[in-house]
């Protein structure tokens, strides 16, 4: 009879483990979600660049990110240094996906070149919004993009 009930209680475990072991393929790892630089210098004269955004692992499903404009305190109480959207840059889609078993994303940026001899200017990209396999990351939700000055005296 001990050797019966050793036997069901033997075989208890292992149906349960195996039915853990169904769950755990289940499971979706999250991974995290940030800019590729915090801080991000570009000529002006570059014309469009791609801005990267990664994640800490492969993607297990799509994931779309959203970014916004945004200025720091520092380049609020110093307006000259702003960057303008429209006027000195231009990120015409704000949304960008990450698909599945992928690890980067790009959002393109319009660099608008002048011949102006001035401060470079600035701006800040932020993560506003992230929706499939992949949650913030700690760091790196803000990007800091300047466009630095090309334009200089004649010598």
């Amino acid at each position: 009879m001990k050797r019966i009930l050793s036997i069901v209680v033997g075989l208890f475990f292992v149906l349960g483990a195996c039915n853990d072991s169904q769950n755990a393929n289940d499971l979706k790892v999250l991974t995290t979600i940030e800019f590729e630089y915090e801080t991000l210098g570009i000529s002006e004269s570059v014309g469009t660049y791609q801005i990267p955004i990664g994640l800490s692992g492969v993607a297990s499903e799509d994931v779309t990110v959203v970014i916004s404009v945004t200025y720091g305190e520092d380049l609020e109480e110093n307006p000259e240094l702003k960057a303008i959207e429209g006027q000195h840059f231009n990120i015409p889609v704000k949304t960008a996906v990450i698909s599945k078993g992928g690890a980067y994303a790009y959002f393109d940026m319009e660099v608008m070149d002048d011949i102006l001899i001035n401060e470079d200017r600035q701006f800040d990209l932020k993560i506003e919004q992230i929706q499939g396999g992949a949650i913030a990351s700690s760091i790196s939700q803000i990007s800091r993009i300047v466009i630095k000055n090309d334009d200089f005296w004649p010598t």
